[in-house]
This record gives C-alpha cells, sequence and structure tokens, in this order.
C-alpha cells in the first residue's frame, strides 16, 4: 500500500502536513478521496488562505452525518448535501466536484487569485462538454489557474474527466497548488 508516511517528496509531505487530515495518515493516497475527506482538506485550505479559526459548532447538518468537518464547511458555504437532507460522506467525490469546493474557498475566502499564465485552456481538453452545468466556471477557472490538469488518457492526451473520482493523492496536489 501506497500511504502518506511512505510518500518520500518532500514537496508532498509539506502538502501533507498543511492539508491532509491526521486521520488520513495511514491511509491509501492512491485510493478514492471520500466527500468526508476533502471537507476537512477543505476547512484546513480555508484557515490557511484566510487565517480564520474554524469550529465545530456542534450543529448537526445532515442526516447521515455528525463530521465536524463536513458540518464546518457546510457553516462556511464550500460544500452542499445531497437530497432530503443527506450529504453521502462516504462517496467518491468527483473531480469536477473538488473544482467547486476550491472555488467556493476562493469566493468564501474573498479572494480573488490572479490567473496564472500558462498554456493550459480548458478547450484544450476534448471531454470539456461533459462538464456538469453547476460546475463549468469552477472548472474553468481552477484550469485557468494551474489548479487542475487533465490525466492521461492512455494515448498521449490528457481528458479532465470532471466526472471521474479523484485519489486522496490529487486532491492534495490539487489543494496545494491551490
Amino acid at each position: 500500500w501506497f500511504t502518506w508516511r511512505k510518500w518520500g517528496c518532500s514537496d508532498y509531505n509539506k502538502a501533507w502536513k498543511r492539508l491532509m487530515p491526521t486521520s488520513l495518515a495511514d491511509s491509501s493516497a492512491r485510493e478514492e478521496i471520500t466527500r468526508a475527506e476533502f471537507c476537512a482538506i477543505a476547512v484546513k485550505a480555508y484557515k490557511q488562505l484566510t487565517g480564520k479559526a474554524v469550529y465545530a459548532s456542534g450543529q448537526k447538518f445532515f442526516r447521515d452525518t455528525d463530521d465536524a468537518n463536513v458540518n464546518a464547511a457546510y457553516s462556511l458555504g464550500l460544500v452542499t448535501g445531497r437530497a432530503s437532507g443527506y450529504f453521502d460522506p462516504n462517496a467518491s467525490i468527483e473531480r469536477q466536484d473538488l473544482c467547486v469546493i476550491l472555488n467556493n474557498i476562493l469566493d468564501k475566502a474573498g479572494i480573488d487569485a490572479p490567473e496564472i499564465a500558462g498554456d493550459a485552456c480548458v478547450e484544450d481538453y476534448d471531454d470539456v462538454s461533459t462538464i456538469k452545468s453547476y460546475a463549468v466556471d469552477p472548472v474553468v477557472r481552477m484550469v485557468d489557474y494551474t489548479i487542475v490538469n487533465g490525466i492521461s488518457d492512455g494515448l498521449g492526451g490528457a481528458q479532465l474527466a470532471p466526472s471521474g473520482t479523484a485519489t486522496r493523492e490529487q486532491a492534495v496536489i490539487m489543494a496545494n497548488r491551490f
């Protein structure tokens, strides 16, 4: 198993220390990240960007979880739930939803991040039309800011794979770039 503690690259170890919750320290970095796990990363990223403390209110917003990070992320307006008061904390998170959450962090923190000049353009990806309507602007913004890159399609090209899932490793890399 490839775990965070075994991850040898110093840049990623620094990212892990800043952004990865200690509860995931012995988890496989290459397994899919869950919605609840990414909430913990999102709350840490928000704290780092704003310098503001985030407190767990003890309020429970969802029927299927009382996770403090999920509730904090919801209170901050970083995430939303599913239908009928459920969050689905153990479900894998889609790449486009990572972009939505990162975009929400920027908006809630009041940060207008400058675009980083690069070669990446969302229209360069063949699967851009598969981005769900609610995620188009956040995905475009994260690609423009070089937070999100495509993944190899195995044929020498890259796809955004917006409805594909992300691994813990990919999520931390995106959050670290963020």
